[in-house]
């Protein structure tokens, strides 16, 4: 069982290293697209005509993809004057409290993606833009990413790391 737990444990950190590289590569095609948009914008030449809806549908999937790859190394923003004014019990404790809350929504935002999703390829909805596609593939990244950001806290939840790096730190320093 403990195999099979480190197993699963490694594909997942493989997993959410490897969106955290598409996310980061998604960045660059973004860039690209913008700057060939503006330079034949400035050449005279018409641009591409998806550009706007693909660096929209583009920042999505940076934010959910990085997302729990953000969490695993706490790149994620927090106020630490809170946490430098309590006693390391306290910081533990809410820390604790904290990671537990976002589980539970990263669940509830799992669980309601994740309906919205599945209407949506129930009913065949189109997202229609500078081109038509079903608007379930878009959304389909969100129940995905939620999941795995849930699994992060769920972690850090239940290993010895906190959420907070000041958590494990002595009071006052």
């Amino acid at each position: 069982m403990a195999a099979l737990a480190r197993w699963l444990g490694g594909l997942h950190d493989r997993l959410v290293t490897s969106l955290a590289i598409v996310a980061g590569l998604a960045i660059w095609a973004i860039v690209g697209a913008i700057l060939v948009d503006v330079v034949a914008r400035n050449l005279g030449v018409r641009g591409v005509a998806h550009t706007y809806a693909l660096v929209e549908y583009g920042l999505l999937l940076i934010t959910i993809l990085g997302s729990p790859w953000l969490i695993r190394t706490r790149g994620h923003i927090f106020v630490e004057i809170v946490f430098h004014a309590l006693p390391p019990a306290a910081q533990r404790a809410l820390s604790t409290l904290v990671c537990l809350v976002c589980v539970v929504v990263c669940l509830v935002l799992f669980a309601y993606s994740l309906g919205e999703t599945v209407s949506a390829f129930r009913r065949g909805v189109m997202e229609t833009r500078s081109f038509d596609f079903p608007r379930w593939i878009p959304l389909s990244v969100f129940p995905a990413g939620f999941l795995l950001m849930a699994v992060e806290f769920l972690r850090i939840l239940l290993g010895r790391d906190h959420l907070h790096p000041v958590a494990s730190m002595p009071h006052g320093k």
